[in-house]
């Protein structure tokens, strides 16, 4: 039985990194998949010069449609990573959490 002073120390479980590499480059499928990704943004946008109207809100302005391609893709990607990262935080508060409680069960 626990004391009292004693602190409870929650064990983190890392799980060591999988790693899916393209066995003939060595070169994860991650980055492949994002370097072609962006080849075809690029090209799509190279291909979509011509000016378009924007509207947001109080602004009206003309851009080249690849600019306005590039942003919404460069947006999209750091929105992404945030949710991305709000989720991995709560996610790892959870498994502290459950972690915790169960070792309060364990000790009781």
């Amino acid at each position: 039985m626990p004391d009292e002073n004693e602190a409870f120390e929650i064990e983190e479980h890392h799980e060591p990194p999988v790693e899916d590499v393209d066995p003939r480059t060595g070169i994860p499928w991650g980055v492949i998949v994002l370097f072609v990704g962006l080849i075809l943004v690029v090209v799509f946008a190279v291909q979509n010069t011509e000016l378009v109207r924007v509207e947001f809100l109080w602004l009206d302005a003309e851009f080249p449609l690849s600019i306005i391609i590039l942003l919404t893709a460069g947006i999209s990607v750091l929105l992404g990573q945030l949710l991305g990262v709000v989720y991995r935080k709560r996610r790892r508060q959870r498994r502290a959490e459950k972690a915790e409680l169960q070792q309060l069960r364990d000790g009781s």
